[in-house]
């Protein structure tokens, strides 16, 4: 995609992939370490948010998921109807302990659903005290970290995005959990490190 008018391109070089995880870029004036396990969940949440903004969230699910819930777990999960619907869940109850969900969001590509709803509910649990803003932004949150990730190799322009956030807010973009998504080492601190200059 164009780049922005007014923002000059910030060259770099991708040095290599440490762990698995941590992509190494190389700029004139630093080394940059990317987790991109949180830039991906960072990316997906965006993403997320810009479905359920234009009300693209939510896909039916082909055969319905049957799950058999305790007493316990049907009345936490009541309570959490109208969150769960405004995030692109959709479930129906019949007897006394069974739901049929019918409709998940969109970002869950082809994630596990059973253990993921079991989690929800869980996490609805802990959070039984927490403002509706905050159960909502965990429960988007879990949903992003169950998507499947389509490859873990951010793209170019993923990168490009991220170290435009870097240079124009001067600190580093985090991941929807507060997370830091980069780090940066100055050229100057690692020729320090190495006794190169004083």
């Amino acid at each position: 995609s164009a780049e922005p008018a007014g923002q000059p391109e910030i060259p770099y070089r991708v040095v290599g992939v440490l762990y698995k995880t941590y992509i190494l870029l190389e700029t004139e004036k630093a080394v940059l370490l990317i987790d991109q396990h949180a830039a991906h969940e960072r990316l997906r949440y965006e993403h997320y948010l810009k479905q359920l903004e234009a009300g693209e969230a939510s896909q039916r699910l082909l055969q319905p998921m049957i799950l058999r819930l305790s007493g316990k777990e049907m009345a936490v999960l009541n309570d959490y109807r109208e969150i769960m619907e405004e995030t692109g869940y959709s479930f129906e109850v019949f007897g006394a302990n069974e739901i049929r969900v019918t409709a998940v969001p969109q970002i869950l590509g082809r994630a596990d659903l059973k253990p993921l709803f079991m989690d929800l509910i869980s996490e609805m649990y802990r959070l039984k005290e927490a403002t509706k803003e905050t159960r909502r932004a965990e429960i988007m949150q879990m949903s992003c970290k169950s998507a499947v990730k389509g490859g873990d190799d951010l793209t170019e322009s993923e990168i490009r995005s991220l170290l435009r956030e870097l240079e124009q807010t001067g600190s580093s973009p985090t991941c929807p959990h507060g997370r830091p998504i980069v780090r940066s080492f100055q050229r100057r601190e690692l020729e320090k490190l190495f006794k190169r200059i004083q």
